[in-house]
């Protein structure tokens, strides 16, 4: 059960939380700037990090069996990741970088939004999926 669709799309759901948090902290103007100035620039790292990883999982959450009806929201998914990536890379300018934090900390939470959605619509197929076709009863009261 660890390599269901599902694991992959929560993993994704919590590494765009930390992501979107992060983000939202670099947007605050003076401390965010001080915050990531002070800490030599490592929050821009860790950003790096998270879309990353967040970029692998989406990419094995698309290749996951069942996924190909989930491929258009999961595209979605790694194009923000991919977007978060470059992103990260030029918010190492300064004033560029807080106006990136801005934009990167509304597309993460949308994000984080999408794939709540996501989230719950695979949990509800799962549970579809898990029920035999002997089980289903009908409307019919025919004896």
């Amino acid at each position: 059960m660890e390599n269901t669709l599902y694991s992959k799309i929560n993993i994704m759901y919590y590494l765009t939380l930390v992501a979107a948090i992060i983000e939202t902290i670099g947007a605050i103007p003076i401390v965010g700037g001080s915050i990531i100035i002070l800490s030599f620039e490592s929050p821009l790292v860790a950003l790096i990090g998270l879309y990353v990883a967040g970029l692998i999982f989406t990419i094995q959450a698309q290749n996951t069996p069942g996924a190909n009806r989930y491929n258009i929201e999961l595209s979605s998914v790694k194009v923000k990741f991919i977007t978060g990536i470059v992103c990260a890379v030029i918010a190492f300018v300064p004033f560029v970088g807080w106006i990136l934090h801005i934009v990167m900390a509304i597309i993460m939470w949308l994000q984080y939004t999408s794939l709540m959605s996501i989230k719950n619509k695979v949990a509800k197929d799962d549970v579809i999926e898990d029920v035999k076709a002997e089980d289903v009863k009908t409307d019919n009261n025919d004896k």
